[in-house]
């Protein structure tokens, strides 16, 4: 057998939860953000104290850069969708990388991508873009083998390719929106239907992993070149998975009778 052929017992998701514990950290982030979100919906003052405000971001209140990540201000789509993917792609940026590292992508990007927004989108919020990170990140992930690596030590390569397809899809579906509105999401959500179908159907787990990172790392900096701050996000999150990556695969120091 191949090293990009799936084993014959792979888990599914519900095993994979099972044998990588619960993603506590995304769980604890996902029902905050909810809460915050019904609360904003609830009470339009308190969107209104989280949002970016270009006017009251100033050297003596820079945590209205963070603040915006916890409202939805385009109402329950928005919210809806950020919820989803965050439940999705965040237990896999856990199980993969560890809290820290997740912690790290998600606040890094969301950082980036509200600063950006400040200048390119300046009225608005959204957790979407701390979110777009994780994807980034998860892109990497696949491109450079580290999802397959762990998929086969969790005897789940199963799950690589549908996971792939869907950091593909989403890639797809912020540059359809940027590019041509709710249109452009259709399109790409056929896109995502008929890649999803192929990938399935043609390719071994490793290349479709691959080819979901291209796609979705190609689809961030369409969107960087659309002025998106979604984009900056994405890359954002790339830039810090491949820091920690390193990191992580960085062999130990030999000790002092090995040298």
């Amino acid at each position: 057998m191949s090293s990009d052929e799936a084993p014959q017992h792979a888990r599914t998701v519900r095993d994979l939860v099972g044998r990588e514990g619960i993603p506590w950290l995304t769980l604890v982030v996902l029902v905050t953000t909810v809460a915050v979100d019904l609360w904003t919906f609830a009470v339009p003052s308190v969107e209104e104290a989280l949002r970016r405000d270009p006017d009251g971001l100033g050297l003596h209140n820079l945590w209205r850069l963070a603040t915006p990540l916890l409202t939805q201000t385009d109402g329950w789509v928005q919210a809806g969708f950020n919820w989803l993917t965050l439940a999705v792609f965040g237990p896999f940026v856990e199980w993969m990388l560890g809290r820290w590292r997740w912690a790290a992508i998600y606040l890094g990007a969301g950082l980036v991508g509200q600063a950006l927004g400040y200048r390119w989108e300046p009225a608005g919020g959204g957790s979407s873009v701390a979110v777009a990170g994780l994807v980034g990140g998860l892109a990497v992930t696949l491109l450079v083998g580290t999802a397959a690596a762990w998929a086969s030590a969790a005897d789940a390569v199963a799950v690589i390719v549908p996971l792939a397809a869907g950091v593909a899809g989403y890639g797809l579906v912020l540059a359809g929106v940027a590019l041509a509105g709710w249109p452009g999401q259709l399109v790409a959500v056929v896109l995502f239907s008929i890649g999803l179908n192929v990938a399935t159907r043609r390719l071994r787990p490793a290349t479709a992993a691959r080819l979901g990172g291209i796609v979705a790392l190609a689809a961030g900096a369409v969107l960087v070149a659309l002025a998106d701050h979604h984009g900056a996000s994405m890359l954002t999150g790339a830039i810090l998975t491949i820091v920690c990556i390193q990191s992580w695969l960085r062999p130990p120091e030999p000790a002092p009778g090995e040298r």
